[in-house]
C-alpha cells in the first residue's frame, strides 16, 4: 500500500466515537423525507432522517451532529433509514413493509392520509423500538 501524508489526521478525527442509543421504546420526529436512487441504479428508496421528539434522549442525534468536527459531517447514521419504494413487481414482503409503514404514518399523525408525497412526512411522529443487535455479513461480524 502506498503510504499517504493525511494519515495521522484520519486517525485523530476517528478518535470520537458516540455511545449508541439506549435500547428501548421512542417517539420519534421526521426531519426530512425524499426519494432517492438506489446506487445500483435500479429502484428507489425514500431516505427518512428522524431525531428523538421528547423524553431523556431528546435531540439524541442532533446533539451528535453538533459536537461532529469533521469536515463533511452528516447527520449520524443511527438517525436515517432507508424504506424501499417497491413497485407492482417487488416481492409481497417489500409491499407489505412499505404499506406498514405508511399505515402507521397514518395512524399517529391525526389528519394524515398518504397522497404519493412523502415530503409531508416531515415534521411527523412515530414510534420506534431500538436494540443493540449483531449481525453477520460477508463474514463480518457487525
Amino acid at each position: 500500500m502506498k503510504k499517504f501524508d493525511k494519515f495521522e489526521t484520519a486517525k485523530i478525527k476517528t478518535g470520537s466515537i458516540f455511545d449508541p442509543l439506549p435500547k428501548g421504546a421512542y417517539v420519534l420526529k421526521i426531519l426530512r423525507a425524499a426519494e432517492e436512487q438506489n446506487k445500483n441504479g435500479e429502484g428507489s428508496h425514500i431516505k427518512i432522517a428522524f431525531d428523538i421528539a421528547e423524553g431523556d434522549q431528546k435531540d439524541f442525534y442532533k446533539k451528535q451532529f453538533d459536537a461532529s468536527t469533521n469536515e463533511d459531517k452528516r447527520w449520524p447514521f443511527d438517525g436515517v433509514i432507508n424504506l424501499t419504494v417497491p413497485d407492482d413487481n417487488s416481492p409481497q414482503w417489500m409491499i407489505d413493509n412499505f404499506g406498514t409503514f405508511v399505515s402507521v404514518l397514518e395512524e399517529s399523525n391525526s389528519g394524515y392520509h398518504w397522497d404519493w408525497d412523502e415530503t409531508k412526512w416531515k415534521n411527523m411522529l412515530i414510534g420506534g423500538l431500538f436494540r443493540i443487535e449483531q449481525t453477520e455479513s460477508n463474514g463480518n461480524v457487525y
